[in-house]
């Protein structure tokens, strides 16, 4: 007699419980997801300032600005932390030199087990910041190329191919990512 009531109480208990989720899921997908409504921070180019906002993950809060400064007043901090083996894993943070501002770029960078690519990120990243030079040249900003004025003016003085990125194949995408870090171990090493 019992047994038969544990199994109907687990089996419907398991469908309470899937049910709830995707209820969930389909209700509230930002929260099931772990998605903010707002931005941590910005990088803009064209102004050349940083934008830090006040909480995100609070709707109220989520797209108050909390501090703006100049790119050029940060310095970059290269952070090392452990994983759960014990290995070093490195991340960028960008430090406002006077004031207590700090924007974590992990969420763009990602955290690696190379300080060669995080130095290499942070001079990307002050590449794209420099309005005289044109953007780095990397998948992600193949789309914004032509909006940019000094990319558009250097791209068609070198004759770049406006498709470069999408129209490459896998083989060589391969070859030009073991050519980069081969440039990569070269400068930084």
């Amino acid at each position: 007699m019992f047994f038969p009531i544990l199994f109907f109480l687990v089996f419907f208990g398991f469908f309470c419980f899937v049910g709830g989720a995707s209820l969930v899921q389909r209700l509230a997908p930002n929260f099931a997801a772990g998605m903010q409504p707002g931005p941590m921070w910005e990088l803009n180019r064209r102004t050349g300032l940083v934008t830090v906002f006040t909480d995100p993950s609070k709707k109220r809060t989520a797209w108050q600005v909390a501090d703006v400064r100049p790119f050029y007043e940060f310095d970059c901090h290269l952070l090392s932390t452990p994983d759960p083996q014990g290995s070093p894993q490195y991340s960028l943070s960008l430090v406002h030199h006077l004031d207590e501002v700090q924007v974590r770029l992990v969420g763009m960078f990602g955290a690696t087990q190379s300080h060669l690519e995080q130095r290499a990120n942070w001079d990307m990243l002050q590449r794209y910041m420099d309005v005289s030079q044109p953007l780095p040249d990397f998948p992600m900003l193949e789309q914004d190329r032509p909006a940019d004025p000094t990319t558009r003016e250097h791209d068609s003085e070198a004759g770049r191919d406006p498709r470069f990125w999408r129209d490459m194949d896998d083989a060589t995408y391969e070859r030009y990512v073991e050519d980069q870090q081969g440039k990569i171990n070269a400068v930084y090493l």
